[in-house]
């Protein structure tokens, strides 16, 4: 079981210590990639999630806290969300201003995260599915167009 201090790892819940600029909710998150051999070529991955409610393919990522900064909740967020532990890399991507659902505007910024690790259990892993696509297929397959945004963005410099 993965474990932090002696204790089973847990995904943070609760809105207590949300981060808000100017009245949006702060968000951070992980483009998650690795390279494969396809065909006897280097090929790029990305992972996608899915949703909570389980029917909509994304990048994972959740609110930034104030007691992180912002890369420590983009790794954070993707290891709750992706279970997938790895090197943050570049310059942050963003912001992406977007409406969420039940939390107003939020503004999102991004990393690339190479992946070092797969875990077999992660805190949201009863809740969510995740697969490794072509940037192509994750462009298309991600559910949010701020998303598919930062997915363009980011093949540009991968």
């Amino acid at each position: 079981m993965l474990q932090q201090n002696g204790k089973p790892l847990q995904a943070r819940t609760g809105r207590d210590l949300q981060k808000y600029d100017a009245g949006h909710r702060l968000v951070a998150g992980c483009i998650p990639i690795r390279h494969v051999q396809k065909d006897g070529a280097r090929a790029l991955e990305i992972l996608l999630i899915s949703s909570k409610s389980g029917n909509l393919l994304v990048l994972p990522k959740g609110g930034w806290e104030v007691d992180e900064t912002l890369e420590a909740a983009a790794a954070r967020e993707t290891l709750e969300e992706a279970g997938v532990i790895g090197d943050l890399e570049g310059a942050k991507l963003g912001p992406y201003v977007f409406q969420s659902k039940s939390n107003g505007v939020c503004k999102a910024f991004m990393y690339i995260m190479r992946v070092k690790e797969e875990l077999d259990e992660w805190p949201e892993r009863e809740a969510r599915k995740r697969g490794w696509y072509s940037v192509e297929e994750a462009v298309k397959l991600c559910k949010w167009d701020w998303m598919k945004t930062a997915l363009n963005e980011a093949k540009e410099i991968i």
